[in-house]
């Protein structure tokens, strides 16, 4: 009984000890957390204090323009922006300002500025390019590469600013960006002279989306990149970069017009215009209007000088008849072998 008895006191006293002690941290932790609240007023109160200060005391005093020389004076750009002096340096919105000079003056292309105290505003600014242009009722329009309106009216842009054919323009405002009527094709425009000009291909002359499933790149005017749809337009330049340089060397001695045919994605294959159009007129010759081959007109087994039913010659040109037979004894050949081979095959069944 005697043991029991001093257990019990044991316990009680651990359990008056333990409130004792949890009582005693509460109120420690009560009164970090007062001290906390306090100092945190203060702090506010401090920098609230010192805002007050910085909007009455820190006021607009001197505006440097940082540019270089060009279609706009310092004035027209500390104008632009429409920061005062004596205006607060705690109240002015650093990016609006520099959305507003890049708008008002269409030909700045990048606006920064920086505040130093106690009372100086700096604006750098720096010109945007004319990269692009839209033949429009009134003149070209002149972009920059981000889509960018830079100018309207122009008479005749300067060599390589790339023309953008086939894309019907909705609104053309100076300083804002350009609207087609396809939304997409700003996008398609503006990605396609970025990837461009990342890639270092110049000497662009035109982008043509007529069809933006078989877009064109014209380059030195005489070179035609083809990239299919536009999907996919960034990868196939990346991977015809070195080609596109190698044909931009050699073209200078050549006279015809050559095709780049990057379509194929991993495949690029050039040829000359002519070549490909003579292949498509030969192709058109030789088959009919569903693609099948065709027999050599009547008439072409006329001797040359005499006249067909019709009164013409069955040839003016005596190679273009020893084309037309050549091409028929290669269309019989085939169908000859053919006709031996079943006759072989019926001997051999037999």
């Amino acid at each position: 009984m005697t043991h029991m008895a001093k257990n019990t006191e044991e316990q009680e006293y651990r359990t008056k000890t333990d409130r004792v002690n949890s009582s005693r941290a509460g109120r420690r932790r009560k009164k970090r957390l007062r001290e906390a609240v306090l100092i945190f007023s203060i702090l506010v109160f401090v920098f609230v204090i010192a805002l007050l200060c910085m909007s009455v005391f820190l006021k607009v005093s001197t505006i440097v323009v940082e540019t270089e020389s060009g279609r706009y004076s310092a004035e027209q750009v500390a104008a632009a922006s429409e920061i005062k002096v004596g205006e607060s340096l705690m109240r002015i919105n650093k990016s609006a300002a520099s959305a507003r000079i890049r708008k008002n003056l269409p030909y700045i292309g990048t606006a920064e500025i920086k505040i130093t105290l106690p009372d100086t505003v700096t604006i750098h600014v720096e010109y945007a390019q004319p990269k692009m242009c839209v033949n429009m009722a009134g003149g070209y329009a002149l972009l920059d590469l981000d889509g960018k309106v830079l100018q309207t009216g122009v008479g005749m842009p300067a060599e390589h600013i790339a023309e953008i054919i086939g894309a019907a323009v909705v609104s053309a405002v100076p300083g804002q960006p350009i609207e087609f009527e396809d939304e997409n094709t700003f996008n398609y425009v503006t990605g396609l002279a970025a990837a461009c000009e990342e890639f270092g291909i110049t000497g662009i002359t035109a982008f043509d989306f007529t069809n933006t499933q078989d877009i064109t790149l014209e380059i030195d005017y005489s070179i035609d990149v083809k990239l299919g749809t536009v999907s996919k337009a960034t990868g196939k330049l990346r991977f015809g970069k070195e080609v596109i340089e190698r044909t931009q060397a050699q073209q200078k001695s050549s006279a015809s017009k050559i095709v780049i045919d990057l379509t194929g994605e991993d495949s690029a294959y050039v040829r000359t215009q002519e070549k490909i159009d003579a292949d498509k007129q030969k192709q058109e010759v030789l088959t009919d209007a569903d693609g099948n081959p065709i027999d050599p007109p009547e008439d072409a087994d006329a001797e040359d000088g005499e006249e067909d039913e019709d009164g013409d010659d069955g040839y003016d040109d005596e190679d273009e008849a020893d084309a037309w037979d050549a091409e028929a004894d290669e269309d019989d050949a085939p169908k000859a072998d053919e006709e031996d081979g079943e006759a072989e095959n019926q001997g051999a069944v037999g």
